[in-house]
């Protein structure tokens, strides 16, 4: 499992280019702060796309998160802490045309 690193979109980060990288064979995992999202496109037929939680769903079932990724791309998250932790694993059924990565988004505070 490869370790992604969280891309910073912050104004005081400097904003960032929405770069992605060739997902890993054996899935991939990012630090999670709970403003994290998960951005996966995908050039070939459907995969499934597994991220993986650390506790069970307040039912006692397993709460991991399978989606389906057809020809598209799809935004995943925020993660909240609680049920993903502080470090969120992601596996795919197939990564051959797949791209990720994690971006941060930034805290909003209204002042009034």
């Amino acid at each position: 499992m490869a370790t992604l690193t969280v891309t910073d979109t912050s104004v005081d980060g400097g904003g960032a280019a929405m770069t992605l990288t060739a997902a890993a064979s054996g899935g991939d995992d990012f630090a999670n702060d709970g403003n994290t999202v998960f951005i996966v496109t995908n050039s070939g037929a459907s995969v499934t796309v597994t991220f993986n939680s650390v506790v069970n769903s307040n039912y006692g079932k397993d709460d991991n998160v399978a989606e389906s990724v057809g020809t598209e791309t799809r935004i995943f998250g925020p993660f909240n802490t609680t049920r993903y932790g502080t470090s969120v694993g992601v596996t795919y059924s197939d990564h051959t045309n797949l791209t990720v990565n994690p971006f941060s988004l930034p805290s909003a505070t209204l002042t009034l």
